[in-house]
């Protein structure tokens, strides 16, 4: 694993690994919520873009979106939505 070790692997005990053992992993999962339904269909369609984005912006944007109690992406389609109307 990759992190401040600068990629040497770090020692994984028996028990974090014995998760892999599982055969029938596909068995825990759980169906999507709405949300992530409607946004996993919104990728399918590919109306997704990738915007480089500022670190220091990105924060901001990760504050007031969990003050606000909503995703990154709809602050962001939000503020966007809110331009387009001004113009």
């Amino acid at each position: 694993m990759a992190g401040k070790n600068h990629g040497k692997p770090r020692n994984v005990s028996a028990k974090e690994l014995a998760e892999f053992d599982r055969e029938f992993v596909m068995e825990t999962f759980r169906p999507l919520s709405k949300a992530n339904r409607l946004r996993w269909e919104r990728m399918q369609r590919g109306d997704t873009v990738d915007v480089p984005i500022d670190a220091r912006l990105l924060k901001k944007v990760d504050s007031l979106a969990k003050k606000q109690r909503m995703s990154r992406e709809r602050l962001i389609e939000r503020g966007i939505e809110a331009m387009l109307n001004q113009a």
